[in-house]
């Protein structure tokens, strides 16, 4: 049963990337970087001194551009009516300036996590036990704890790391950790723990101060329930997960942290592929269509549910293709996603096309980015106007802030050496 949570969880973590990485092609470590080239012309570095960490000379910066979209304005409507298209306007030639101050970044490099400091320095984070090369980890969100299944060949448990007293500690399980959901104010979190042999699973809720731990749901065989976020509203968790069968899940619940009662949020009835909750939970952006295994062909739809009132805006009526990469920003106002659509490339060199839509945005906006998919791990929000783009150069890995109102302001914030073969790069944690 493991076996195939894995395989389910991969094609989706294929699909989203808000806490998974791109795929990426295989890449000879010992060849010399490519730089990827702007699509607006070259930019013009000016030379910095190097970090107490080792780093090649900065090279040109290369050019984000942000176009408008042909996508309609999201609108509480099942047929949205098509937008007359707009000219493209390129984006100014940045320069190369130091990035500013910034906080804590805690990376995810297949077999060790890395932290990213305030001067582009970086650090290895030591967990004893943990399992590094899995898409399970998980960051509080004020920083201060790194919790994960442990390693494979150990026995089964939660590893847990305190980053500010450097405290850590195995809490023994009974079957696979997973699943790891720390609370919105960063006092608990929630896991799940199935076991293969006597298929039954279990959600538990684990007080971080008492290290008290309870079960907050429970079943023997399938379907299972499987957490999402812990936002203020509660638990968001999925309904009807079943593992073996070629469906999507089925409902989305709100969970009550304290007592474990169920409210359903989103019928059965209203099937859909995968669901990214926002960070105040009171937002789904759904993703509809079919995944697309088998001999049916993916196709995908994009719609956001206001949790209150049940309303339902469609952003991407259903088409042919798939849709990635769904991060809301910070304050729960801004959606970032990539349409692939049918016949096109991810594969292609530059640019590669995000669109940002949300309450806050009067027209969706399309962000071109001079990077190749493949190259482009997890785009993520900085802040709420600002974007972390992390991206494969050659031997090197560099990780880059982007302004949304200042396309112009392409920045490098740190570089490192790629990860090994055998592990993928993923931003686990920003500290806001």
């Amino acid at each position: 049963m493991r076996h195939i949570l894995w395989s389910y969880l991969i094609v989706l973590s294929l699909l989203v990337g808000c806490g998974s990485p791109e795929p990426r092609p295989s890449t000879d470590s010992a060849a010399a970087p490519e730089r990827p080239q702007a699509t607006t012309g070259a930019a013009t570095a000016s030379a910095s001194t190097p970090s107490p960490v080792a780093s090649p000379t900065q090279p040109s910066v290369p050019t984000a551009t942000f176009v408008a979209t042909q996508t309609p304005a999201p609108a509480p409507t099942s047929t949205p009516t098509a937008a007359a298209p707009t000219p493209t306007v390129a984006a100014p030639t940045p320069t190369f300036q130091p990035a500013p101050k910034a906080d804590a970044i805690v990376l995810s490099r297949g077999e060790k996590l890395l932290s990213v400091a305030s001067d582009g320095s970086t650090s290895e984070i030591q967990v004893e036990g943990l399992e590094t090369r899995t898409f399970d980890i998980a960051v509080s969100p004020d920083g201060s704890w790194i919790a994960g299944p442990v390693m494979p060949d150990a026995a089964s448990g939660l590893a847990l790391h305190n980053t500010e007293t450097g405290e850590q500690q195995i809490i023994p399980q009974d079957g696979h950790v997973g699943h790891i959901r720390f609370a919105h104010d960063s006092s608990a979190l929630v896991f799940t723990v199935d076991n293969d042999a006597g298929q039954d699973w279990r959600m538990y809720r684990l007080d971080l101060a008492s290290r008290e731990q309870r079960v907050l749901q429970q079943g023997s065989n399938m379907p299972m329930y499987v957490p999402l976020a812990w936002t203020p509203q509660g638990i968001i968790a999925v309904g009807g997960f079943a593992y073996g069968t070629d469906g999507g899940p089925e409902g989305i619940y709100l969970i009550d942290p304290a007592t474990g009662d169920l409210r359903r949020i989103r019928s059965d009835k209203d099937p859909y592929v995968y669901a990214v909750p926002s960070p105040d939970g009171k937002q789904l952006a759904i993703v509809g269509g079919m995944v697309g295994l088998g001999i049916e062909n993916p196709t995908f739809s994009l719609s956001i549910q206001d949790l209150a009132s049940g309303e339902t805006t469609l952003i991407e009526p259903e088409q042919p293709g798939g849709v990635s990469s769904l991060a809301w920003s910070p304050d729960s106002s801004k959606l970032l996603y990539k349409p692939h659509l049918a016949g096109s490339d991810p594969y292609a060199g530059p640019p590669t096309s995000y669109t940002i839509v949300g309450p806050a945005i009067t027209e969706p906006m399309r962000l071109e980015l001079p990077f190749a998919f493949m190259k482009l791990r997890t785009p993520l929000w900085r802040s709420d106007d600002a974007l972390l783009l992390l991206v494969e150069d050659g031997a090197q890995e560099r990780l880059y802030e982007l302004p949304i109102n200042d396309a112009g302001a392409l920045r490098e914030v740190a570089s490192f050496a790629a990860a090994s073969p055998q592990g993928s790069s993923a931003i686990l944690y920003v500290d806001r």
